[in-house]
Order: structure tokens, then C-alpha cells, then sequence
């Protein structure tokens, strides 16, 4: 079953971060609120606290309406999104 909750976390962080991405590019505040909302809930239900606190931070400026710094909070998700990937991929072997 772990396999399994691994394998949809990947495609969703995924989907979600391109989400992110698009609603930022089109000035989309609501709809970058709730991508990085979905993320950051997802994040902390594999124990991915960075990248939990990265969606928190990117869901309050977009609540806020503020679009300054979220490229470079889009950049570092993905990185932080990359770490949490080697981590499940090396448990997701061990099982």
C-alpha cells in the first residue's frame, strides 16, 4: 500500500507544482492559493516539513495577493520537491 500512496504523491506533487506554475504566470492568485495549499497539505502528510513550509509561504502571498518573490518560491519548491523525491524513492526501494 505504501508503493501506492508513494506513486500518486509523485504524480500529484507534480501536477500541483505545474498548477502553481501556470496560475502564477497568468496572475491567478486564487488558484495558485489553492494549488500550493494542496501541496503543502500533501507535503506534510509524507513528513515533507521544507517543502510544507515553501507551499505555506507561497499560499499566504498569494492569499495576499502578492505575486513578489513567488517565482523564487516556485524554484525552490521544485528543488525541495526534488529532495523529497531521492528520500521516497530510497524508501519506496526499501520496502
Amino acid at each position: 500500500m505504501l508503493p501506492a500512496l508513494i506513486e500518486s504523491f509523485f504524480k500529484d506533487a507534480v501536477k500541483l507544482q505545474d498548477e502553481a506554475q501556470q496560475a502564477f504566470e497568468a496572475r491567478q492568485t486564487e488558484e495558485l492559493r489553492r494549488t500550493a495549499h494542496t501541496l503543502k497539505s500533501l507535503s506534510k502528510n509524507f513528513g515533507a516539513t521544507a517543502l510544507a513550509e515553501l507551499c505555506q509561504t507561497l499560499e499566504t502571498r498569494a492569499k495576499d495577493g502578492v505575486f513578489e518573490g513567488a517565482e523564487d518560491l516556485l524554484t525552490r519548491t521544485a528543488a525541495e520537491y526534488e529532495k523529497v523525491l531521492n528520500t521516497l524513492e530510497k524508501l519506496r526501494e526499501n520496502l
